[in-house]
C-alpha cells in the first residue's frame, strides 16, 4: 500500500491510498507530529516508504496505516497528529 494524500481531523491523520482505500492513524503515536502546528504539518514528504516531517523529525510508515489500532500508545510513547499538502 502507498498513501498519495493526507489530512488531518481532531486527534486522526488520515491517508488515501493508491487502492482508493482511506485509512486513519491516532495521533496519539505521533506525539511530535500531534503537538505541531498547522504550518508544521503542511511540510513533508512521502518517500517509497511513508511520509517524513523533517522540521520536526517525524515520520510515520505506509506499513502503519494498516495496524489495528490500540487504546494506548507504546511504552515510552508520550501522548502527544496533522493537515496535508506536499511540498
Amino acid at each position: 500500500m502507498t498513501i498519495k494524500q493526507i489530512w488531518f481531523d481532531g486527534d486522526y491523520i488520515y491517508g488515501l491510498a493508491d487502492n482508493g482505500e482511506t485509512y486513519c492513524q491516532s495521533l496519539l503515536w505521533y506525539p511530535r507530529l500531534r503537538s505541531a502546528s498547522s504550518e508544521e504539518r503542511s511540510h513533508y514528504t512521502f518517500s517509497t516508504i511513508g511520509i517524513h516531517w523533517r522540521q520536526i523529525d517525524e515520520d510515520i510508515s505506509f506499513e502503519s496505516f494498516g495496524y489495528k489500532e490500540t487504546s494506548r500508545p507504546p511504552q515510552n510513547q508520550s501522548t502527544e497528529l496533522l493537515y496535508h499538502k506536499s511540498v
